[in-house]
């Protein structure tokens, strides 16, 4: 039944349903909607350009089996397992990953850290200043807290701990 004809009959409770929803064109020249008119919005209004490589930093296990990739805000991007991983029970490789992302984190941190003060310094702030600012006033691991928790890291393999 066409739709006109659902109009003209009232019987038709079909009309009052599904017609309403019916957003379909009638004419064939209708032009088709686009979304073309949208294209004037592009890089310069906020498109994420990634041609720029995202800095990571990588910590891993001294036996090279568990690798942890992180942000420079210490968030980690990835997670990768060797497959000597598989013979690890779940508990063990979740205490695994967890110690290398939080070195990964720390050496992470410690970067952001060290560019902030220079930052900083090459703001005319003196380097203790902007030292204590960051450690006082910013998440940030510093360069020795991040050295620590590498040198933590090989001390719990030196001790047979894996």
């Amino acid at each position: 039944m066409d739709t006109d004809d659902a109009r003209d009959d009232p019987d038709q409770s079909e009309w009052d349903d599904l017609t309403a929803l019916d957003f379909s064109s009638t004419a064939d020249d209708e032009p088709a909607l686009s979304l073309d008119a949208l294209d004037i919005y592009g890089a310069e209004h906020g498109e994420v350009d990634n041609a720029e490589p995202i800095p990571l930093i990588s910590a891993s296990n001294p036996t090279g089996t568990v690798t942890v990739q992180a942000y420079l805000n210490g968030l980690t991007h990835r997670v990768e397992l060797a497959p000597g991983t598989a013979t690890m029970s779940e508990t063990q490789l979740a205490e695994e990953i967890c110690v290398i992302a939080d070195v990964a984190a720390k050496k992470a941190t410690s970067a952001l850290y060290f560019v902030m003060a220079e930052v900083l310094t090459a703001q005319g702030i003196p380097r203790e200043t902007a030292e204590t600012f960051l450690q006082n006033n910013m998440p940030y691991a510093t360069p020795p807290q991040a050295r620590a928790a590498e040198v933590a890291l090989a001390a719990r393999y030196a001790n047979g701990q894996e």
